[in-house]
């Protein structure tokens, strides 16, 4: 996640991970085949990564719920016309659960975010582009500033001191998901509304009675 390491869990069974390691699921269009085994795939990952991830999009950190989630290719499949990384289509390390906007194609979409596969059958070695959610401790790359009185702000900036390398992928990750713009100010009411839920409240219901002159 943006600010918490994910912890790798992904709930299927070994029989199912076996079935899906045949070759015909390891092309960039079997994610949309109307099948037995990749229904059953969708709907226990999507189960698991709900739950590891707190209900939140494992980008932006804003709650799944109310943003139309969907499953995410870390290192995207591709398409039929433009292979990206098939083999990683139902590779549980390589999938999240995403808020619609930062898997879409304002965001992420398709965009390739392997920069080197330096062990290419061996997917934890690859070099990534952005901060990788299982791979990379976040707070390796960010860090969230404190407020005069103490409390954590609502949103992680680049962390100092750290190398070019581990900069230019901080940077990467801020422009890909947007993090600098809109999403800061939800991720401020999100926190708002956890801390001085009442306060947050009487605000709303000021702003909705309000009748101008």
């Amino acid at each position: 996640m943006y600010t918490r390491r994910l912890i790798y869990q992904h709930g299927i069974s070994r029989q199912l991970l076996k079935r899906m390691s045949d070759e015909k699921y390891k092309v960039a269009d079997a994610w949309s085949l109307d099948d037995a085994n990749v229904k059953e795939f969708k709907e226990k990952m999507k189960k698991k990564l709900m739950e590891i991830q707190d209900g939140k999009c494992a980008y932006c950190e804003l709650p799944l719920l109310s943003r139309n989630p969907e499953i995410d290719h870390i290192a995207p499949k591709g398409g039929k016309r433009r292979a990206l990384h098939p083999e990683c289509t139902f590779l549980p390390f390589n999938l999240v659960y995403s808020c619609h906007n930062c898997n879409s194609t304002i965001c992420k979409g398709q965009k390739d975010t392997v920069l080197s596969k330096n062990g290419k059958h061996n997917y934890r070695k690859w070099t990534f582009k952005i901060v990788h959610p299982y791979i990379d401790d976040p707070m390796d790359y960010f860090e969230v500033p404190v407020s005069s009185n103490g409390e954590k702000r609502a949103y992680p900036v680049i962390k100092k001191g750290i190398d070019i390398e581990h900069k230019n992928k901080a940077k990467e990750t801020i422009k890909m998901f947007g993090l600098d713009g809109e999403k800061i100010l939800e991720l401020a009411k999100e926190q708002l509304a956890m801390r001085q839920p009442e306060e947050l409240q009487r605000i709303i219901e000021e702003i909705s009675s309000h009748r101008p002159d």
